[in-house]
């Protein structure tokens, strides 16, 4: 279970009718006389109209989304075979049976999702949302995801291996008009970890921040100081993470060409260990399939599809990858069952 938030750094309907306001009180104030010509006399012309409030900047584990959207590797990338059953057992509840046959995973996960009735507004997604895996080896993990109001989500994540807890991280945070904070606290075995966020849209397109995280291992603190600033527009997203204390940045950059095609880059900079990486990929929408290819500074090619055969009831993943410098290359199938 990890405890330390990197660089980069895994729902929000129902409308309300506003009421209707009570007729005007009849006015006792003397009527103004009519202006020369029996026309009504002209008021004050009419202020400027008020600017809407700018929208949220966004949770900050989440300011890289666009990105990694598109540059899945190695993240959702799996090797060997993979068998997804997706089942609804009701109208709150869904179950996830999977079997993995591959050089790093490889046996059985069962993973239930139960998404509650409470609405919040102007969103279409019920609360509470509780998630659950379990392998064969008995390794769980669990978390919970709860939007408390229209402006304050809470979220637990734990996770176990056998009968050993690894760890648990509690999160809230609070979405304002032009601003969103959070604060996490996590404890893991030897590490207990508090970090504050915040993050403050300047205009329409531009927003920045800075995150504070305090680590205690082992009697010892290690505070970190992050910032952040964000650009987006329609078309294109650019994100630069700087964190001066572990010398990294980590920037991406997404384009949006069209409706159907889609690119993103992202450089990850690591001045402690003198470790650098760069990725550059695509992605491609057909009508029922997505093709993403991604090719990084380490010589590895990688690319995946996601087919619809049936759509809603059967579908198929292809992804496969090659290191040009090490010479290994990897391919994985899966088939996903909906019922």
């Amino acid at each position: 279970f990890s405890t330390s938030r990197g660089p980069g750094h895994a729902a929000r309907s129902i409308l309300s009718m506003a009421a209707i306001p009570p007729p005007p009180a009849p006015s006792t104030a003397t009527a103004a006389p009519a202006a020369p010509g029996g026309q009504a006399p002209q008021g004050p012309p009419p202020g400027p109209p008020q600017e809407p409030p700018l929208p949220d900047p966004g949770p900050w584990d989440m300011l890289h989304r666009e990105a990694k959207g598109v540059l899945t590797y190695p993240a959702q990338f799996f090797d060997g075979a993979r068998i997804s059953f997706n089942r609804g057992v009701s109208q709150n509840m869904q179950v996830s049976h999977v079997l993995n046959l591959g050089a790093k995973e490889n046996g059985y996960s069962f993973s239930p999702t139960y998404v509650g009735t409470q609405a919040v507004p102007n969103s279409p997604q019920t609360y509470p949302v509780v998630l659950g895996s379990i392998d064969n080896s008995g390794n769980l993990m669990a978390q919970i995801v709860h939007q408390a109001s229209e402006n304050v989500s809470l979220k637990f994540n734990g996770q176990s291996q056998g009968s050993v807890w690894m760890g648990a991280q509690v999160e809230a945070g609070y979405k304002g008009s032009d601003f969103t904070t959070g604060v996490t606290v996590a404890k893991s075995a030897n590490m207990l970890v508090y970090v504050t966020n915040y993050l403050q849209k300047l205009s329409k397109n531009f927003s920045m921040g800075a995150e504070f995280m305090v680590q205690s291992a082992n009697e010892m603190l290690g505070p970190g100081l992050s910032f952040v600033g964000r650009y987006r527009t329609d078309q294109w997203v650019a994100t630069s993470t700087l964190v001066p204390s572990a010398k990294s940045l980590h920037a991406t950059y997404f384009h949006k060409l069209d409706q159907t095609t889609q690119v993103a880059t992202e450089v990850q900079l690591d001045g402690a260990r003198g470790e650098a990486i760069g990725s550059v990929g695509y992605q491609y929408n057909f009508r029922t399939a997505i093709f993403r290819g991604q090719l990084n500074t380490h010589g590895v090619v990688a690319g995946s599809l996601e087919q619809d055969i049936f759509p809603g009831v059967l579908g198929i993943q292809l992804q496969g990858e090659l290191d040009h410098f090490s010479g290994d290359s990897k391919f994985g199938i899966g088939l996903i069952f909906n019922n």
